[in-house]
C-alpha cells in the first residue's frame, strides 16, 4: 500500500521514476511516437494567425525567438519557466508539487526546451518566451494521445 497525495494504492509501490525517456529534437514536419508516454509529437512551421488553440497540448512558439534547437525532453534539475501570463518563475518541481503531479512520474512528462531553457511544459503550459504576434513565423509542436 502506498500513498500519493490524498489518494491510497494498494499493490508494489514503484520507485521514483527516474528514467525519463529519449530526447527528440523535433523539425518541420516531424511526427514521432515518444516510446512510453503514450503520446505522439508533431512539429511544423507555420505563419501565425493569431487564433490560440484552447487546448494544453498545442503549444506555438515565434521562430525567430527560439535559441538553438529546440527538443522535447524529460526534466533537468534546476529546470524553471516564467508561465505565460503569471508574474513569477518557478522551477518544474514547484510547479509539479503544485500540481500534484507524483514524484514518480515527474520524469515522464514532456518538457519543450530550446538552447537558453524551457519554453512549456506538457499538460501545464507554455512559458513567456517566444511568444508569437499574429503574421510571425511560429513553430507549432502539438501532442496527441496514441491509446
Amino acid at each position: 500500500m502506498y500513498r500519493e497525495y490524498d489518494r491510497l494504492f494498494f499493490g508494489a509501490e514503484r520507485g521514483a521514476d527516474d528514467e525519463g525517456f529519449q530526447t527528440i529534437y523535433p523539425a518541420h514536419g516531424d511526427c514521432v511516437e515518444i516510446p512510453g508516454l503514450g503520446l505522439k509529437l508533431s512539429c511544423k512551421s507555420m505563419v501565425f494567425d493569431g487564433i490560440i488553440p484552447e487546448l494544453g497540448e498545442i503549444y506555438l512558439f515565434k521562430s525567430i525567438d527560439i535559441c538553438g534547437k529546440i527538443t522535447v525532453r524529460s526534466r533537468r534539475e534546476g529546470d524553471a519557466i516564467k508561465l505565460h501570463g503569471k508574474d513569477e518563475t518557478k522551477t518544474l518541481k514547484k510547479l509539479f508539487i503544485e500540481r500534484r503531479i507524483p514524484a514518480r512520474k515527474r520524469s515522464r512528462v514532456p518538457v519543450v526546451a530550446d538552447d537558453v531553457g524551457v519554453l512549456a511544459v506538457y499538460g501545464v503550459g507554455r512559458g513567456d518566451r517566444a511568444v508569437p504576434s499574429p503574421g510571425d513565423m511560429a513553430v507549432r509542436i502539438s501532442f496527441e494521445g496514441t491509446k
